[in-house]
């Protein structure tokens, strides 16, 4: 009783809200050359979705992503989306790839939590775990219908961690379409308690820095999976 109380407390005590900026801008390194912040690190990845030829699965809030790279192997994430800050049981803390929190788009938050799950498995249903199978059958909305699942993928994911801008730490993110195509995404943690204020903040600081943003503010996971969803009509 004691340890769940204590995972509950601490969860709540860390409760953190990403926030995202959609960026138009031609290219990153004109991002880059705008914001003037030291490189950290930049990686490469190869990010795909599972999902049936509809989008079910992310319709119905369940997203299931693969992301490949040298760095870190192979990573699968399930996410579950909620529609309001997620209440679930304290064992799932327990887990060390296991999160709940809030993304700020735009004005619009979104509530939801993942699991993360680094296999060898090169096949890509079997590269999810017993825990991640157990955490969709418990709290997503409708089951995976595993055997409908086909590949959306990859693109090409571009991750850069920068320098600081009054304490927070920023990173640009590029997804490349398999047309070509690019979109970008400016991003941040901040304790819960600061989003307001963060957001002004940096969302002024975009405008010093002439980065220009776009009229609509979606989430990478939406751009991409609309991107293949129209592909697959055409």
């Amino acid at each position: 009783m004691i340890l769940i109380l204590s995972l509950l407390l601490s969860s709540a005590l860390a409760r953190e809200t990403e926030l995202h900026w959609s960026v138009c801008e031609k290219s990153s390194a004109k991002i880059l050359k705008k914001l003037d912040l030291k490189i950290k690190k930049e990686e490469e990845r190869e990010t795909s979705y599972l999902d049936t030829a509809r989008l079910t699965q992310y319709q119905a809030g369940t997203t299931l992503r693969l992301r490949d790279s040298d760095e870190d192997g192979r990573v699968s994430t399930v996410k579950i989306s909620f529609d309001s800050y997620p209440e679930v049981d304290a064992s799932w803390y327990e887990l060390e790839d296991f999160k709940c929190e809030e993304d700020l788009y735009g004005s619009k938050p979104h509530y939801s939590c993942s699991l993360d799950y680094s296999s060898s498995a090169r096949n890509n249903k079997t590269s999810f775990s017993d825990d991640q199978r157990e955490f969709i059958a418990e709290y997503a909305n409708r089951d995976v219908e595993w055997d409908a699942l086909k590949k959306h993928g990859p693109v090409r994911d571009r991750v850069w961690k920068l320098g600081k801008i009054d304490g927070m730490e920023i990173k640009l993110e590029s997804m490349k379409l398999p047309d070509g195509s690019e979109f970008y995404e400016l991003s941040t943690r901040v304790p819960h308690a600061q989003t307001e204020t963060a957001h002004r903040k940096l969302s002024r600081e975009w405008d010093n820095r002439d980065i220009t943003l776009c009229d609509e503010q979606e989430s990478k996971t939406k751009q991409v999976l609309d991107y293949f969803k129209a592909a697959l009509r055409n």
